[in-house]
């Protein structure tokens, strides 16, 4: 490619995506977008159609079309033009290649260079017809069996599905685009302001702030997940999700989230979701732990979230549910508050002062007696160092150096010992 038809590539005559986008945090958002919709997808250079980043590639592509230096030849066509069909920012362009699979595609624009392509596709609107495959496995020599089987996993989705799940990427194209601004507008800051300390703290400040305000798109870890329209309406659910309650997509897309099964066991549940979605589609983060109906008619905890995308005038286009399963960790909690319990009642029965003192001195359990003898109240003596707080200061040090010794085995558990307690009010008590 000649340098001058490069150049005209690249934002101010020099920076090209690679230099403008965080090409690590775009793989994980890729990741999710292939989970939620089945679509491959894929960052291509512009004009230069350079594989920047793939996720989600099916077999027939990159065991077969691609391998073959006919068939590869097609894939190059095909990609080339649709992607010199987009050409406008939000624009969207759907075609079959020569291989027989559908692709679509979106522009990146930045400062009005047009220097990428978000692609995404290998996926069939009807299904396939294995006459054509056959024909075409023959032609380019393909292993026959293996590509029609790598030709029927390839996802059939309908128009209007596809062309949602491509509208929702060129959303991503869009915070994208921001986001290299941002790269873009702090370079510059950098070197007018020629490495002045304050200067660069002030570029610095600037490209956290905005990276925070995407990090809820970029940082998606939850193990359930889903897309919503702003009014409640599932169009999304992820596998995950999906084998919670042993379901398949078409019983679930297309109703309203919170008459899905996941809430079915609790009203209250349900109208917390419903509240959730309500506030979300207001551009608010919602995040809380909740139950979930699960196919064996068990119920368990998750960590919930709703975030809400939004376009640069913040209206709220899409919402994106997630869980976690937190049902062990919560099991484990509930089962130490019981041992704890269990332990206070013992203690608290005991006539006498008991006290439980962890390796750092501190009180872990105190006993009814114990708040008694000396004029505390419970909260006043958990957490405290208990020498520090108790024993008078004169005999504190040695009594501290004979605990150390205890705990740390050098010396035998004392059956019986007498020492002073000073109590809240200054008293010595013998015990």
């Amino acid at each position: 490619m000649p340098e001058q038809e490069t150049a005209a590539h690249l934002v101010d005559g020099k920076y090209s995506v690679e230099d403008l986008v965080d090409l690590e945090k775009l793989r994980i958002v890729f990741d999710k977008f292939s989970d939620l919709t089945g679509s491959a997808i894929a960052l291509v250079a512009y004009p230069s159609q350079k594989l920047l980043i793939t996720a989600g590639w099916k077999d027939a592509c990159t065991k077969f079309h691609r391998t073959n230096p006919e068939s590869s030849t097609r894939c190059l066509a095909s990609n080339i033009s649709m992607t010199g069909k987009c050409e406008q920012l939000h624009a969207i362009q759907v075609e079959s290649c020569e291989n027989g699979l559908v692709d679509g595609g979106t522009p990146i624009i930045i400062k009005g260079c047009r220097i990428a392509t978000l692609a995404t596709g290998q996926v069939l609107f009807n299904a396939p017809d294995m006459d054509y495959f056959k024909q075409q496995a023959a032609r380019f020599g393909y292993d026959q069996e293996a590509y029609l089987k790598a030709v029927s996993e390839i996802p059939v989705v309908s128009r209007q599905q596809f062309e949602k799940a491509l509208f929702f990427l060129s959303e991503i194209a869009l915070l994208i685009v921001e986001m290299g601004y941002q790269h873009l507008e702090i370079r510059e800051k950098t070197v007018r302001l020629d490495h002045e300390s304050a200067g660069h703290q002030q570029a610095e400040e600037a490209l956290r702030e905005k990276e925070t305000r995407y990090r809820a798109i970029f940082d998606q870890t939850y193990q359930l997940a889903g897309l919503l329209q702003p009014d409640g309406t599932l169009i999304e659910a992820n596998k995950t999700a999906l084998d919670f309650i042993g379901a398949n997509t078409e019983s679930v897309l297309h109703k309203p989230f919170w008459d899905t099964p996941w809430w079915q066991h609790s009203k209250e549940v349900r109208e917390q979701i419903r509240d959730a979605v309500r506030r979300a589609a207001g551009g608010e983060f919602i995040r809380y732990e909740t139950s979930i109906a699960v196919k064996d008619g068990t119920v368990k905890y998750i960590d919930f979230s709703i975030k809400p995308i939004a376009d640069e005038t913040g209206k709220v286009l899409l919402l994106i549910p997630e869980g976690r399963d937190i049902t062990d960790r919560r099991q484990a909690e509930e089962m130490i508050r019981l041992e704890r319990d269990r332990a206070q009642t013992y203690l608290d029965v005991a006539g006498v002062i008991m006290v439980a003192i962890g390796p750092e001195q501190t009180v872990l359990l105190a006993n009814k007696k114990t708040c008694e003898i000396l004029g505390y109240e419970e909260g006043d003596i958990v957490g405290k160092n208990w020498f520090d707080l108790t024993i008078p200061e004169t005999l504190r040090g040695k009594t501290k150096e004979v605990f150390n010794e205890l705990m740390a085995g050098k010396i035998q558990v004392w059956e019986y010992f007498e020492n002073p307690v000073v109590t809240r009010h200054g008293n010595e008590r013998l015990i």
